[in-house]
This record gives structure tokens, sequence and C-alpha cells, in this order.
């Protein structure tokens, strides 16, 4: 089993069309909303049907609905004990080992966690797993309009003196056209511990993107649930560069008719991150050398001058002469340049970029011929053994090549 690499942020837009998406036991099966009237779909339906195209993918489940359970099994209980690894586990006391066991066994446990609490003859079980995706529950953009009516049941359920009998009535419930958005996010430290991989990621943005294929019954009728678009983000670090609240803020979708009854009734728009929320270049050294350095600096904002800060600030300063050029033949020496990166979602500042004229560069502004730009990073002190300053370096060019569209 592979590795989850870094962190998922993911977004899904769904369309209604007369149909009951989820409907709430205690108010009689009616859609269900919030106090303001908008559409909501829990998200533990979100998952059941989640777990139900990873079934149909050839994936385990542990939790199955009975009239897909695929094993023989009448519960959890039995699913669990039919597992011997887990059984002997259970027998020595080993939670670990039998959390363990159970996430490489089933895809829905090891990606939303579980809670093993059955009750034993000897002894019960206690264990409990938590998973890295995490689903919120789907709310409609706008106000959602419920139509209801009255259906009759009138064939008879059971033979009764050889008599008909009575009509049953009853109410289906139906929203008539709505847009909903369900949110999520795929953490990585989790992922670590169930063994959650990038192919488990890939797999669940397949359920996700065929969320109602299999999923026909009389309250959503085939095509009345329909998928529109899958936003998915993947961070470039373990930790997320960003906060999945900050990730989700970036679609927006509004109505632009009062009361649309298509997607294209909607506008909806992506934006990117503001430049003052990417990451601080500098902080790729301090991730690489030390985790705990870079969350102190860059989380916590904490930071102690000692002589060797010192040196080397007062080195980077004079380094940093922003906007400092010289030209020396076929040299051009820029300092203090700033770069981002959209696409890496950092920015920063070099301390020199150097332009060396080459057939294969790029044409600037004021200066004939063609230049190709080479990074320049002054560190303080002998080489270290380590890669971190590299890393860096490495960050810097590939700033440069999308800001500059070329190769470095």
């Amino acid at each position: 089993m592979g590795q989850f690499t870094n962190k998922i942020d993911f977004e899904v837009l769904v369309m209604v069309k007369n149909a009951n998406p989820n409907g709430d036991p205690l108010n009689g099966n009616r859609p269900r909303e919030t106090y303001d009237g908008f559409g909501e779909i829990s998200d533990v339906c979100i998952k059941r049907k989640i777990r139900n195209r990873l079934q149909d993918m050839g994936e385990n489940i542990f939790v199955q609905s009975e009239e897909r359970c695929d094993d023989g099994c009448k519960s959890l209980s039995d699913r669990a004990k039919s597992n011997e690894v887990m059984q002997k586990a259970l027998k020595n006391k080993d939670k670990d080992a039998y959390a363990k066991e159970a996430c490489q066994t089933w895809i829905d446990v090891r990606s939303f966690g579980q809670v093993f609490a059955f009750k034993e003859k000897d002894d019960g079980v206690s264990v409990g797993v938590r998973g890295p995706v995490s689903v919120h529950s789907a709310f409609s953009v706008i106000p959602v309009s419920i139509d209801s009516m009255q259906i009759t049941k009138s064939v008879n359920s059971e033979t009764k003196d050889g008599k008909k009998s009575s009509d049953t009535m009853g109410m289906k419930h139906k929203v008539y056209s709505a847009l909903y958005v369900i949110k999520g996010s795929i953490n990585h430290q989790l992922a670590e511990k169930t063994g959650f991989s990038d192919e488990d990621a890939e797999k669940i943005k397949e359920a996700l993107r065929t969320l109602f294929v299999n999923d026909a019954s009389s309250a959503r009728p085939d095509g009345s649930m329909e998928v529109c678009k899958v936003y998915w983000w993947t961070h470039n670090c373990p930790m997320g560069q960003y906060s999945s609240a900050k990730v989700h803020k970036l679609v927006t979708v509004k109505a632009k008719v009062e009361d649309p009854k298509e997607l294209e009734g909607y506008e909806i728009k992506v934006d990117s991150l503001p430049e003052e929320d990417y990451l601080m270049l500098s902080g790729i050294q301090h991730f690489s050398f030390c985790r705990r350095q870079w969350a102190i600096i860059h989380v916590e904002q904490q930071w102690e001058e000692n002589v060797r800060t010192t040196a080397g600030e007062l080195m980077h300063k004079k380094a940093h002469d922003e906007g400092a050029f010289e030209k020396r033949g076929n040299l051009l020496t820029v300092r203090g340049l700033r770069i981002s990166s959209r696409e890496l979602g950092l920015s920063g500042q070099c301390d020199v970029v150097e332009f060396r004229q080459d057939a294969a560069g790029i044409a600037l502004f004021g200066y004939e011929g063609k230049w190709k730009p080479v990074p320049v990073e002054y560190k303080h002190g002998a080489p270290k053994e380590h890669q971190a300053d590299e890393l860096q370096l490495c960050a810097q060019a590939m700033c440069l090549e999308e800001m500059l569209q070329t190769e470095i």
C-alpha cells in the first residue's frame, strides 16, 4: 500500500431535480432543510453513497447496507469477528494491531474511521479509528421549494377473509430544483495513521464524480441527481499551505435569476488565493530542516536573534538591495527580486538573480538578445549536510520558471 503525499480539499456541486435527496425520518421523510429553508444532505448520507460506489468498484467495505451485503455477515460485529487477525489482536488486548488490520482490510475504515464497540461474553471491544477523509453536510445555494403529493396504495398486501383490504394513503415529497454544495478534506496526519494512500484518494475522487450511479430509487429516479462539477485541490505540502476554510471559500455560487431551474441559472466563480496567503519561500528551508522550527517561526511567529542570525540578517540586507541591478558584459545581476508562484502558492524574495546571455533564454525589456535567469542564494557559514538550502533554491527557480515562462 502506498503513501498519502499532500493534503487535499474538495468541493462537489450536485444538481437535484424532482427528487428527495435525503429524507428526514423525524419529519415524515420530507427532504431535510435548515431553519432558514435551505436544503440539506447529511454527511452520513453522502458517506453512505461513497461507500456504495467504492463497493461497486470492488473495494472491501466494513459498513455495508443490508441489501448490498456481499460477505454473508449479518452485522458489523459478525464482520469484525470474521477477521482472524483482528480476533487474535483482541485476545492479546492489542488495540493498535486490531485497528491496523481493520484499516488494511476495509477502505471505508481507513478513509472515514470507525468505532468498534461490541459486547462480548468475556470482554467487550472498544477500539476507535479516526479517518482522514472528512465530509461536510451539503447545503443548497438558495432556499428550496418542496412539493408534496398524496399517494394511494390500492393492492392487497395480505389476504383477509377473501376481501380486498382498504387502500393505504401516504405522502411523497420532492425538491423541484436545487443546487447543493458538498465540501470535504483529506488530512495527511490521519492518513499516515490509517494507511490511507494517494491511490485511495483517487478512488474517493472517482466515487464523488459518479456519486449517484446505481443509486436510483422511487425518491431519486435515474437522472434526477447529477454531479455537475468536482473541484479537487492538492496542496503542495503534507500539512497544506492554506486552511481548508480558505480553500473552500474560493468557490462562490450565486443564483443569476430569482428561481433557477438549471445549472446555467447559477453563476459559479473560482477565485485564487491572494498572494499574502502564500507560503514564504524561506519556510521551505525551515520545514525541511525541522518541522517544529517551521511551526514556531511561521505559525506561532516566535523568533529570537543571536550572533549567527544577526550575521545572516546583515548579509541578506546587503544582498536584498531591492531593485538594484548591474550589468557586466554578458551578465545582468538583479538584487532583491520579488517572486511568486500561483500554482505552488509560494512567494518571497531572491537574494540575487543572474541573467546570463543565452540563445535559449528569454527577452528582457531594454536589453538586446536573450537572457537565462539563474537564482543565487546567500547562506552564512559552511555548507550543510542536509539539502534544505538546495530545496529553497529549487523552489525559487520554479517560481521564476512560472513568472518568466522559461526553463531553468
